[in-house]
């Protein structure tokens, strides 16, 4: 076994500006350092707060410091998720980079700038970002010798992540030497394929043993809340009975943070104690908020998933859950922000109905046993679309072929999408004008395309969500985004009153010019206009431990007499399965309303006992008939990325079919037996959950 000594001597440039300041070091940091120093990918699981990052980073600058005398040029990239938490890693990197009397930069939408004549030896940047530089000035990262990913999990099983994976095999083709890549994520279902996805068949995986891997006790109080006041109440009362308190309290919409905020904001006791964060607010609001809560002694800060994850807020005494998080690592998250000093962590989840606090106590169930029933979706070939427009940039002469194209995707994702599907792509989007064809195969640059890339508009992989930048009419600052209906817009070009919240203030909308929205901050509290997005899905493996916990059988439903001569079904087949399943109750005429995740609203009851859906023979047909006209909606629910429109429908449906895995729903619902019984045992519904 590797001795800390031995690691000090592996890190003899860079131990003491990245570990000195600590005591001994943990079990996975010893684990991870020696194959790391060693050139080798190494994938780092381990829970929040655990190191992993210094981990990774930390020898990763020892192998780039034998470069230091050499030409300036980027040596190590830092690939973050989120804006967020690349201006998190740059506070926390750049003293110990420094100390090695390195440089270090950030690059990302929010810092856009890179200075070229003398680049920093680590940058800290997007996937986005690398896209850019990639097609924008490729020289710039041949001397790139890693890369490290931080929180993998956030990108991996996404169109993001799949862009990534592309962005790598195209690094590895500029960089001057071998290129060495390692990650760390804080939830890890299943770290071998996830390393070999990113990293490569070789890649090492690095996690702390059963014992040190325990998850910390969760101290879990539940109490119902009804959305708005009841909330606010709670939370005010948690903070009363410690004023000098920090509390982190996390919510799944944005418009609910801007409420509670404003409501809070409210309270005499809590004036200028209150923040908001999320992902519409500017990056100014942002990190104004993560400082002032930073440094303010007791405090109270509203936020989305934005503050999962890494970004320093400092010690947080309490975290308070409104509402089921979306699944089982987002839960870990949230929780692992409170009380990282000590070996329990308190939570208080506020719930609003019975099914609520059931969801809430089964995703505590499932933490404790560390079960996290990951949704798994296959590359999308929407990413072969959007990186065939960033690879021909990348080209002076603006074209590509579909070899190149091919060559680039990697071994697995090549061997599932072949030459002829890449060609494909590419005349159909010859068909849409961002392409025309040439000699030679070759395919070259229209016009289209042009606009996107002289706007950057071709770099991402994320749903544009249709929200417009928000300004202070005063001051000229940008707020931040929201999302405003046609009738808004109307009503604002009359001169008719529309107020939104944001960052915690009502905001009234004086004009809007150029897609931008100009306001002026106003008193009282007004609904905030925002985009509702795609809820996440719930995988069928997360929704079958659901009917478990609540004493389903393993292959059965349950159903129960509802109100107006209609039936419930508590079928717990997940939010993709859920969609098939609607085809299936159309075709027998009982489907009353859309189905989600869990439950289901009959017409008429199905028959109780063994295959009440029919023969696998007509589930299958049932299947045939509806999704290909559903194909759309199969593509939102999946995240097919924003160019799916640029697929041919066979490639889309294609895609589609290996996602939802069809022969294992046929499967599933042809071992199922249908109970007369409650949907859900304890506490009944009044109304369709």
């Amino acid at each position: 076994m590797t001795t800390q000594h031995e690691i000090r001597e592996l890190l003899h440039h860079s131990w003491y500006a990245f570990f000195g300041r600590f005591g001994n070091l943990r079990q996975v940091q010893i684990d991870a350092i020696p194959p790391i120093v060693a050139g080798k990918n190494v994938l780092v699981g381990a829970a929040t707060a655990s190191g992993k990052t210094e981990a990774v980073v930390g020898p990763l600058v020892e192998r780039i410091m034998a470069a230091r005398h050499e030409e300036a040029a980027i040596r190590l990239m830092v690939i973050s998720p989120t804006r967020a938490l690349c201006n998190d890693l740059y506070r926390r990197l750049e003293g110990p980079v420094g100390a090695c009397r390195l440089s270090i930069d950030i690059k990302s939408g929010d810092s856009p700038g890179l200075n070229e004549a003398e680049p920093p030896a680590v940058l800290i940047t997007t996937p986005e970002s690398l896209d850019s530089m990639l097609a924008r000035r490729p020289k710039v990262l041949r001397g790139v010798r890693a890369v490290m990913i931080d929180e993998l999990h956030m990108l991996d099983n996404s169109a993001r992540g799949d862009q990534l994976r592309v962005l790598l095999e195209r690094l590895t083709r500029i960089v001057d030497g071998p290129l060495q890549v390692c990650a760390a994520s804080a939830t890890l279902p299943d770290a071998p394929h996830i390393a070999q996805r990113f990293m490569g068949p070789a890649a090492i995986c690095v996690s702390p043993s059963t014992e040190q891997a325990t998850q910390r006790k969760i101290d879990a109080t539940l109490l119902p809340a009804a959305r708005g006041g009841a909330v606010v109440e709670a939370v005010e009362a948690l903070f009363a009975q410690a004023p000098g308190r920090k509390i982190l309290v996390f919510t799944n919409a944005r418009a609910d943070v801007e409420s509670i905020v404003a409501l809070l904001g409210k309270r005499e006791r809590l004036r200028g104690k209150v923040f908001a964060h999320h992902g519409s607010l500017s990056r100014e609001l942002r990190l104004n908020a993560e400082r002032s809560f930073l440094n303010a002694p007791a405090a109270i800060c509203v936020a989305t998933m934005t503050l999962e994850l890494g970004v320093d807020i400092g010690s947080v005494d309490r975290v308070v859950l409104i509402g089921p998080p979306p699944n089982v690592s987002s839960l870990l998250q949230r929780v692992g922000r409170s009380n990282r000093k000590e070996d329990t962590t308190h939570l208080l989840c506020l719930y609003e109905g019975g099914f609520e606090r059931l969801r809430l106590e089964h995703l505590l169930s499932c933490a404790v046993k560390s079960e996290l029933f990951e949704d798994n979706v296959p590359f999308r070939p929407s990413v072969i679309a959007q990186q065939a427009l960033s690879l021909v940039f990348q080209n002076p002469k603006n074209w590509i072929d579909a070899e190149s194209v091919h060559a680039r995707l990697g071994a697995d994702v090549g061997q599932r999408w072949t030459l002829g599907h890449c060609k494909q792509i590419l005349d159909r989007m010859c068909e849409q004008e961002y392409f025309h064809p040439a000699k030679h195969g070759r395919y070259v640059a229209d016009d289209r395309a042009k606009k996107m890339f002289e706007y950057g508009l071709l770099h991402g992989n994320i749903e544009d969500s249709a929200e417009i930048e928000v300004f202070d009419e005063t001051t000229g600052q940008l707020i931040g985004r929201a999302a405003l209906s046609e009738r808004d817009q109307d009503r604002v070009k009359q001169g008719l009153d529309v107020n939104l919240s944001l960052a915690g203030k009502s905001r009234q909308l004086l004009r809007i010019r150029d897609n931008q929205a100009f306001v002026d901050t106003t008193d009282g509290l007004d609904t905030s206009m925002f985009v509702a997005r795609q809820a996440p899905r719930y995988s069928y493996g997360l929704a079958r431990s659901l009917a478990s916990y609540l004493d389903y059988g393993p292959d059965a439903m349950h159903q129960t007499p509802w109100s107006q001569k209609r039936h419930m079904l508590g079928h717990f087949f997940g939010t993709t399965w859920a969609r098939l399943l609607e085809y299936v109750l159309v075709d027998l005429k009982l489907l009353a309303r859309p189905c989600n995740a869990f439950f289901v609203t009959l017409k008429k009851p199905l028959p109780l006992g063994p295959q009440p859906f029919g023969t696998p023979a007509k589930i299958y047909a049932a299947i045939g008939r509806a999704l290909p006209e559903d194909r759309a909606s199969f593509a939102r629910i999946l995240g097919a990325g924003p160019f799916r429109s640029c697929l041919p429908d066979d490639i889309l449906d294609e895609w589609i079919e290996d996602a939802v895995d069809t022969p294992a729903f046929v499967d599933a619902l042809t071992r199922t037996q249908v109970h007369s019984a409650p949907v859900y045992p304890r506490d009944e519904p009044e109304e369709q959950p």
